[in-house]
């Protein structure tokens, strides 16, 4: 049978049609894999840059405390990928794991900036003009509602973004 222009190596759409090589992946759809994994490294380390001295300041949580909190959501944000990768090979598929994560991602970037702008600087105020420690609710919904949603969307994405660069490029084209 005569390849007429589509990808020799297999690949398929979204509804299982072959593809056409001339109009799918190469460095186009690349540009924008690379440009997403920047901008979600960029994110996950502003935030984890900043998370000790926010909790510490803002939170009033002591050092420790803090320190233990941002390794712990560090390791989880590292140790998702396995669900991720487990979820995308057994029910969903790479490209609707890495889009649904994406998205849960983004709602959690979200929900951190709403917890961070939310909070009353003076309602935390103490009688002596001592900032208390944040309040078992703000603590609660600062961690597991914002920061691990974050932890989920990446677990997500990490495992499926590298394997779509490599996919994008067709492995019989000797362009």
């Amino acid at each position: 049978m005569e390849n007429k222009g589509f990808t020799q190596d297999g690949s398929v759409d979204l509804h299982g049609r072959p593809v056409l090589a001339s109009q799918t992946g190469r460095w186009r759809a690349c540009a924008f894999l690379v440009g997403y994994e920047a901008f979600e490294r960029m994110a996950f380390y502003g935030v984890a840059s900043n998370l000790v001295v926010y909790l510490t300041t803002q939170l009033h949580e002591d050092t420790v405390s803090s320190v233990r909190s941002v390794n712990n959501w560090s390791g989880s944000v590292w140790i998702t990928p396995i669900l991720g990768a487990y979820i995308a090979d057994t029910y969903f598929g790479r490209f609707w794991t890495f889009t649904i994560s994406s998205l849960i991602y983004v709602m959690g970037m979200v929900l951190l900036t709403m917890a961070v702008f939310s909070q009353d600087p003076k309602a935390n105020l103490g009688t002596n003009g001592v900032c208390n420690k944040a309040s078992p609710s703000q603590i609660a919904f600062f961690f597991s509602v914002a920061l691990y949603i974050m932890a989920i969307g990446a677990g997500g994405t990490k495992p499926n973004i590298s394997t779509f660069g490599a996919d994008q490029f067709d492995d019989f084209d000797p362009k």
